[in-house]
C-alpha cells in the first residue's frame, strides 16, 4: 500500500516553461466581482478555463455576447453548448 507520503514524492513538478504565473490576487478578485455583479457571460467562467487567472490579473476577460451558451462544439470547452442563441437582451 502507497502512503501519502510516497505517492507525494512521486509527484514530479512541472517543467519551467510549463508553469504558468498565478497572477495578482487583488487584480483577479476585482474582475472576479465585477462579471459577477454585472452579470457578464464570460468564456472565462462560463468556460471553467484554467488560465483565467492570467488574464484576470491583466483585467481582462473574454465575454460571450447573446447569454451564456455558445454556438460552438469545442471539445476541451465547458461553455454550455445550443444550436441557436438566447433571444438578445437589451440590458446586456
Amino acid at each position: 500500500m502507497t502512503t501519502q507520503k510516497q505517492w507525494r514524492s512521486e509527484i514530479t513538478a512541472l517543467p519551467s516553461w510549463l508553469r504558468r504565473p498565478i497572477g495578482n490576487a487583488s487584480d483577479i478578485s476585482t474582475v472576479q466581482r465585477i462579471i459577477k455583479q454585472r452579470q457578464i457571460h464570460t468564456i472565462c467562467e462560463e468556460g471553467r478555463c484554467p488560465n483565467r487567472g492570467e488574464c484576470y490579473s491583466q483585467k481582462t476577460a473574454t465575454f460571450l455576447l447573446m447569454g451564456p451558451t455558445c454556438t460552438r462544439s469545442c471539445a476541451f470547452c465547458q461553455v454550455d453548448k445550443g444550436h441557436a442563441p438566447m433571444a438578445l437582451d437589451p440590458e446586456e
